[in-house]
């Protein structure tokens, strides 16, 4: 059995699979979802149980193109050229994959609401009334949720008060500047 190249072999959880194509989709308008090309393979870094550190570079050479029904995985296959022979068949190891990254527009998962129409956040506007905007909103990350569409960076989003706040309602918000793995301390003023 040839270890030059390595390949390590993961089944992917349906909804990582989603996500990533979601993000591809929404990085690389035009490509074609779970499509890899050559030049454009994912980068993967590798660490043994020997070696917790993700030091061994490899690349996604290969996508499964359908979801296995019975498992709700994905099969994904990564190619490591393993030229130092640090990798032997059989191994155990823990993968780490990259994927593409934008600037997004984060928003407390909390103030994101939904009705029959979707989503929507309560913002305040230059004269202190709330307005409801509809967005679209992208993955969690913590306690934030990547809106794609409908916030500006300029917005100020009612995170606590909600059950008070509503369109047309003129308000006197007290801003509160949020971090990206902060969450707010109750559901009640305006962040801005």
């Amino acid at each position: 059995m040839s270890a030059h190249p390595l390949y390590v072999t993961v089944d992917v959880s349906e909804s990582d699979a989603m996500m990533v194509r979601e993000l591809r989709r929404t990085t690389a308008p035009g490509a074609e979802p779970g499509e890899v090309k050559p030049g454009e393979w994912r980068r993967v870094d590798l660490a043994t149980s020997e070696d917790p550190r993700f030091d061994v570079q490899g690349r996604i050479d290969y996508v499964d193109p359908a979801i296995n029904p019975e498992t709700g995985t994905i099969r994904v296959r990564c190619r490591f050229e393993n030229t130092d022979d640090r990798l032997l068949p059989g191994m155990f190891v823990r993968l780490r994959a990259h994927v593409d990254t934008t600037e997004s527009m984060l928003a407390p998962d909390i103030a994101l609401l939904s009705d029959q129409s979707g989503r929507y956040a309560l913002v305040v506007n230059d004269k202190d009334v709330v307005e409801l905007k509809r967005v679209r909103i992208g993955t969690l990350d913590g306690p934030m949720r990547v809106v794609l569409e409908g916030l500006a960076d300029t917005d100020r989003v009612v995170v606590r008060g909600l059950q008070r706040a509503r369109p047309g309602m003129t308000v006197r918000p007290t801003l509160t500047e949020l971090e990206a793995g902060a969450a707010p301390a109750d559901a009640g003023a305006s962040h801005g």
